[in-house]
């Protein structure tokens, strides 16, 4: 669903540096290595890490202290991290310190509206979906969550946390979209239609200026 945008907005590399922050079992490794760059991966699980160096350079570390030198990478990218990471106002700050002039960062991240809501959707009586309840929108909390029969914690939090997150590293931001399933990838995944009546997902792209 998200991955066709990314590579869009991530455009070619030219054998520039990028860094994939949270980057798991390498994945998007894979692609950014496919569109020209030079992709490094960083992960705090060493499990996650091992696998995803067969796809490219791979550091153990979290993104609240990333261990990489100020100005190194031209693309940092955040592929559904933010909403993983604890002390993200930490990884925002980190992420504009790595980031070089004239370099960008892209965000894929669930979509506040989604996260504010802690039972998902309501059924009627036939399992029909209603609506998804959004309450204590403005309250930053960590919701646990199971996923391929692991638990994790998501952490629910305005669209106002990124925004000045990023603004406070002296970031600027170019483009925002919140995507939603074309009609190819509606057919080949049916659950993924749900999102034609709510965000599931917003993508941002930010700019550091070049120094003067």
């Amino acid at each position: 669903m998200l991955d066709d945008r990314m590579n869009e907005l991530c455009g070619p590399g030219n054998s520039k540096w990028a860094l994939d922050l949270g980057c798991g079992q390498g994945r998007y490794l894979s692609s950014l290595k496919g569109l020209g760059w030079n992709p490094v991966g960083l992960d705090p699980v060493p499990e996650l890490a091992t696998v995803a160096k067969s796809y490219g350079a791979v550091t153990i570390g979290a993104g609240e202290g990333l261990p990489f030198k100020s100005d190194t990478f031209d693309l940092v990218i955040s592929y559904i991290t933010l909403v993983d990471v604890e002390g993200v106002r930490h990884c925002m700050r980190e992420i504009g310190r790595v980031l070089a002039p004239g370099g960008s960062v892209l965000v894929a991240n669930l979509n506040g509206f989604v996260t504010a809501s802690d039972h998902g959707w309501l059924r009627d009586e036939l399992g029909r979906q209603l609506h998804i309840p959004v309450d204590r929108y403005f309250e930053e909390r960590g919701i646990e969550q199971e996923w391929k029969g692991m638990r994790l914690i998501n952490f629910h939090r305005p669209m106002q946390t990124y925004i000045q997150g990023f603004l406070a590293a002296g970031l600027q931001l170019v483009h925002f979209e919140e995507p939603s399933p074309n009609s190819a990838c509606q057919q080949r995944f049916p659950e993924l239609n749900d999102n034609l009546r709510v965000p599931y997902f917003h993508i941002m792209k930010w700019h550091k200026p070049t120094r003067i």
